[in-house]
């Protein structure tokens, strides 16, 4: 899809969801950043709204996927 330029919108909505959630169970907080606000300016393009993306681009430590793998392992 990135190489391409091309977006699915059933498939990048739920790609971007599932990647945010693991990104933020590991506490990857750059990588999560850059996916919530791809994923902000394309939900934008489809539905005129950003979904909710760029408050976990601001401030993905308040998910509550945040940490959990670490929150599971203890």
């Amino acid at each position: 899809m990135k190489t391409e330029g091309v977006y699915n919108q059933g498939v990048w909505f739920l790609l971007c969801e599932v990647m945010c959630k693991a990104l933020c169970a590991l506490e990857k907080r750059e990588d999560v950043v850059v996916l919530a606000k791809k994923a902000a300016a394309l939900s934008k393009v489809y539905t005129g709204k950003d979904g909710g993306w760029s408050r976990v681009a601001e401030a993905p430590e308040k998910t509550a996927w945040w940490g959990r793998r670490k929150k599971l392992t203890k």
